[in-house]
């Protein structure tokens, strides 16, 4: 086995390592987590815009298939649990990307790849896996909401964003698991493919076409964070880029800390770089809670 398949294999028996640790915030009484993020200017999508490039209008390479039946709003709403739970749809955050609609973000879709490769073909199967799954849980858990159970799970899985170029086409799948009473989680993955062969990109292939690498993106975040400050929860943070909590001997008030999420991590439009930043989190000692900061391309020119 080559490396190229063995880095392509790691992802897919990772199962989409979004799952690691989960983490814990109350939205009124439904358990969602929002933490979202953009690191520079970049206009944020309408929160009733639709976030899908359909096949019909842009998209040749990436597009949602299908959809399973199982609306959880619906189901809420049939069981008379809407009014005790008072249901809160809304994905919330201290940062402007992602944009999660209320609408969308319990759905399940399946993405479909329209590329002819290898690597195309194993992340579309390890997407309709995990859509599969999904769609199986959702059947179960709609039969205890229906008979107003006192603890269900949600997993959903939808199309965040596609993007392209002259020789790319990138997109980000937004994953989650919601338990009631419980915890709930979000992940972030992203996935670039090169049009002339439809192989898998990782980001040193395609930090290099763009013609930078990842130590200059790291000191282009770090000057960023350095200099622009931010309101988070209401008070004056500071942003710190690190590659390891090691590097930290005491946490401090009014700090907080990201990583470059290690894989699935990067995107490219046109006008900017898409980079999934994973948040700190002191109460589980893990990075998670991921963010998209955005670049313009012509700043790293």
């Amino acid at each position: 086995m080559d490396h190229k398949t063995k880095e392509v294999m790691e992802i897919v028996k990772g199962k989409l390592g979004y799952f690691k640790k989960l983490i814990t915030v109350v939205l009124i009484v439904l358990l969602l987590i929002g933490c979202t993020s953009d690191g520079l200017d970049d206009t944020p999508k309408d929160d009733n815009e639709s976030n899908v490039v359909t096949e019909k209008e842009a998209s040749e390479y990436v597009y949602v298939h299908q959809q399973d039946e199982y609306d959880l709003k619906s189901l809420m709403n049939e069981s008379g649990l809407s009014s005790e739970f008072e249901m809160s749809f809304k994905f919330e955050s201290e940062f402007d990307l992602p944009k999660i609609q209320r609408d969308r973000m319990f759905e399940n879709e399946e993405c479909y790849i329209n590329l002819d490769s290898e690597d195309a073909d194993k992340i579309q199967n390890m997407l309709k896996d995990s859509y599969t799954e999904n769609a199986a849980l959702r059947a179960l858990e709609s039969k205890k909401i229906l008979e107003k159970a006192s603890a269900f799970q949600w997993y959903a899985q939808h199309l965040y964003d596609t993007y392209q170029t002259d020789d790319t086409v990138s997109f980000t799948v937004y994953h989650s698991r919601t338990g009631y009473p419980g915890e709930s989680s979000y992940g972030l993955e992203s996935f670039t493919f090169n049009k002339s062969d439809g192989s898998l990109m990782d980001d040193v292939a395609l930090l290099e076409m763009l013609g930078t690498n990842l130590s200059d993106i790291k000191e282009h975040i770090n000057l960023d964070f350095v200099e622009n400050t931010i309101e988070f929860y209401g008070q004056e943070t500071t942003r710190n880029l690190v590659e390891s909590m090691d590097e930290i001997d005491d946490l401090e008030d009014g700090k907080i800390y990201f990583r470059i999420k290690p894989t699935q991590n990067i995107s490219v439009s046109d006008k900017y770089l898409y980079i999934v930043l994973e948040m700190y989190l002191g109460i589980s000692g893990t990075f998670d809670a991921p963010i998209i900061y955005s670049i313009d391309l012509t700043k790293l020119k």
